[in-house]
């Protein structure tokens, strides 16, 4: 009874797992997956996906490159016993290309099973390239851009300096980074400067003020401040 009872919660946690699981022998063919393994890659069902499998191999079935599921097995077979962990491109159901991270390993039951788990990353993959090709963006305006552009932390301290800075007042940005931006500005212009700031963290509005900056040879250029 304690056995029956036992597989019944195994049997439950593998249905019900929010990751796909699967056990499939080294020569390609599924001997069981679950159900979020079927509905990742599109299938209404593990047996539909089972049946559509075997009629010919995982690897020329799910693999975007066939021949990487040789490598797969080449380094659960490394791993001695062990769990290996790669990512992986997988054609669904619907030719479409999903991003999965696999953990693996040869079964200690069988030699000749692989079993493991897997995980659609797809979408966090592609805000992550979302966010690298945003901040190139960014990175293009900023260099391109005719104005001074910095970032000031909560101590007043330059952050992000743009390359700008060298042409207009002759500071490299290596130069400025981790200084106290106000020692910079005209003394006349300090005390103004910091009062401005103070009310400014409390509002979210645009502050546009005309500030003099010193440049490296010690004269001062009026600026037009957007913060």
């Amino acid at each position: 009874t304690k056995m029956k009872e036992s597989d019944r919660r195994h049997g439950s946690l593998f249905d019900n797992a929010p990751i796909g699981i699967f056990y499939s022998t080294i020569g390609g063919k599924v001997v069981q997956v679950n159900s979020e393994f079927a509905r990742i890659l599109g299938y209404s069902s593990p047996d539909e996906f089972r049946e559509t499998i075997n009629r010919s191999s995982i690897s020329e079935i799910i693999y975007e490159w066939p021949e990487e599921r040789d490598f797969l097995i080449t380094k659960a077979i490394e791993a001695d016993g062990g769990w290996a962990e790669m990512e992986r491109r997988y054609r669904k159901k619907d030719g479409s290309i999903c991003i999965v991270n696999l953990v693996f390993r040869i079964s200690q039951d069988d030699p000749d099973m692989l079993e493991g788990f897997f995980e659609d990353i797809t979408e966090r993959r592609r805000a992550e390239r979302l966010v690298i090709e945003n901040e190139a963006k960014l990175h293009r305006i900023i260099s391109n851009s005719s104005d001074l552009i910095c970032e000031i932390d909560e101590r007043g301290m330059y952050t992000f300096v743009s390359d700008r800075y060298e042409t207009l007042l002759g500071y490299k940005p290596d130069e400025l980074l981790g200084t106290l931006s106000i020692k910079k500005m005209h003394p006349d212009d300090i005390k103004n400067a910091v009062e401005k700031s103070r009310r400014l963290k409390s509002t979210t509005g645009t502050s546009v003020n005309e500030w003099r900056f010193m440049q490296k040879d010690g004269d001062y250029r009026i600026f037009e401040c957007r913060s």
